[in-house]
């Protein structure tokens, strides 16, 4: 079995502390010492413990972004059913570092927090590009320049979503995640739904 590298050693230490204190308060020294390895070793790597907490977040999202892609090349995968899938992808993927967020999101601002708006907006504009011409947007929405519209609808529910997912990891997942996906969907507008296919609009 090959010997962990001082960037595995510093990954799984961080992952670690992470889900004990907000990623936003840990001290380079504290992590070195836990990690075995030197500040030299640790600047090498990153500038700090969020960017290493944030990079690997980051993976994990492209990865995902590359998944809905394929999923939404699918022919005739109805724009609601592509919703929720993602939405769900996304909030099991908060789940299997819950911790870590509940950690960071007490901060404000919060760097993972951050790291999952943009993966959330840019998901939401691949989205609404794809499917756009799905959605009867209302008239003061379809005036807008298409990248405008497209800005600011994504934006509008990306924070949206990442305030639900916020809620739902403080309170633990108590609903679980289809519990959380239907009462961001019962949120949003009622145009939404209907250009989207939700089902309690049929």
């Amino acid at each position: 079995m090959a010997q962990p590298t001082a960037y595995d050693s510093l990954v799984a230490t961080l992952m670690r502390i992470a889900a004990e204190q907000p990623v936003e308060t840990i001290r380079v020294n504290k992590v070195c010492e836990e990690a075995g390895i030197s500040r030299a070793t640790f600047y090498r790597i990153a500038n700090s413990p969020a960017e290493v907490i944030v990079g690997e977040q980051r993976k994990i999202h492209e990865k995902r972004r590359e998944d809905y892609a394929r999923i939404m090349s699918v022919p005739g995968v109805d724009s609601y059913s592509l919703y929720v899938t993602q939405l769900s992808l996304v909030m099991a993927d908060v789940w299997e570092s819950a911790d870590i967020y509940r950690q960071s999101f007490s901060q404000n601002p919060s760097v993972l927090a951050g790291e999952l708006l943009r993966f959330v907006q840019e998901g939401i504009e691949d989205f609404i590009r794809l499917r756009g011409n799905e959605i009867n947007f209302p008239e003061a929405v379809r005036r807008l320049p298409e990248d405008e519209r497209i800005r600011m609808l994504s934006a509008h529910f990306a924070h949206g979503e990442v305030g639900v997912i916020r809620a739902w990891i403080e309170q633990e997942g108590q609903v679980g995640i289809e519990g959380a996906v239907q009462a961001f969907f019962e949120l949003a507008p009622a145009w939404y739904l209907e250009a989207i296919g939700y089902p309690g609009n049929r």
